[in-house]
């Protein structure tokens, strides 16, 4: 499952949604987003913890593009292994928060 947290201040002093999990919640998350025609990132079926206030809860909904997009990512992170985290960038979230998946790095924020 899926942890999200919303942080005014993350790096640098800039907003991060921030999306944590272990292998098997980024494979569940993978599977759920692959061929959706669209969907929010914090669907309950899929989130374990999800606190994005300030944020409007339309924000989170994604096109069927950045479905399959963010299911890679969350493929990539999981089959390597590794510590690391991507980048990836929700249209309805607009300029303004830029979103980090995290496999690995930031457990101790939740």
């Amino acid at each position: 499952m899926l942890k999200i947290k919303f942080f005014k201040e993350f790096k640098a002093g800039q907003p991060f949604l921030v999306v944590i999990s272990n292998k098997e919640g980024f494979q569940d998350a993978h599977d759920f987003f692959v061929n959706k025609k669209g969907a929010f990132l914090n669907d309950q079926g899929i989130t374990e913890f999800s606190d994005i206030s300030p944020l409007d809860k339309n924000s989170l909904r994604m096109s069927e593009k950045e479905c399959h997009d963010i299911s890679e990512r969350f493929k990539n992170l999981y089959e390597s292994g590794e510590p690391g985290h991507v980048y990836f960038d929700i249209v309805a979230l607009g300029d303004e928060v830029e979103v980090i998946i995290s496999y690995n790095e930031y457990d101790d924020l939740f």
